[in-house]
């Protein structure tokens, strides 16, 4: 008998945060820690601008290709990262208005869509860097997120994109880069 094993890789596009960043959030992590709200805090390394992600996926020759396409469509731009909010569930960090970033986030989509259609229907670009896990001392977080609500946490130019595969262990997901997709710089 003949066993085809296929293997499946979580595969996301993202854009990495600078270590001046992931400083900078560390410090808003522990106050939010300080509020002895129920939350998983995401590691600072792992933090990433989200520009989609594809789940479960069998290869990644094709898809490199479209998001290599997607890369040169676009020169490098800065992002002035400021604010911080709630979803329902998660904690993130934001952006000034971007209109390139969006422009990115269209391009990556729809050099994506073919291989999984995209579930929301606007771009807000963010960084998750909390999970709630229940609603034990919400009031104080949700006060200490008032707080930091206008908070400045710096800029930084993005020149690329990573493919990111997902592993997740039992101390939290792994983000390995797979490909890194450089921007048009001519």
């Amino acid at each position: 008998i003949l066993l085809l094993l296929s293997i499946f890789m979580r595969l996301f596009v993202g854009i990495p945060s600078p270590k001046e960043l992931q400083a900078a959030i560390l410090e808003v992590q522990e106050r939010l820690k300080k509020t002895g709200a129920d939350v998983k805090l995401v590691d600072v390394q792992n933090l990433h601008f989200t520009l989609k992600f594809l789940g479960e996926m069998d290869g990644t020759e094709e898809i490199k290709g479209e998001l290599g396409k997607a890369a040169q469509k676009h020169s490098p731009f800065e992002i002035k990262v400021k604010g911080i909010g709630m979803f329902p569930g998660v904690v993130w960090v934001g952006t000034e208005k971007n209109l390139s970033f969006i422009a990115l986030a269209n391009d990556v989509l729809e050099a994506t869509e073919k291989f999984r259609k995209e579930d929301h229907a606007e771009i807000v670009p963010h960084l998750t860097i909390a999970r709630l896990k229940s609603q034990r001392n919400i009031k104080k977080l949700e006060d200490e997120i008032k707080k930091l609500k206008d908070k400045e946490f710096g800029s930084f130019k993005v020149y690329t994109f990573t493919l990111y595969e997902s592993v997740l262990t039992r101390d939290g997901p792994v983000y390995n880069p797979i490909k890194v997709f450089n921007f048009n710089t001519k």
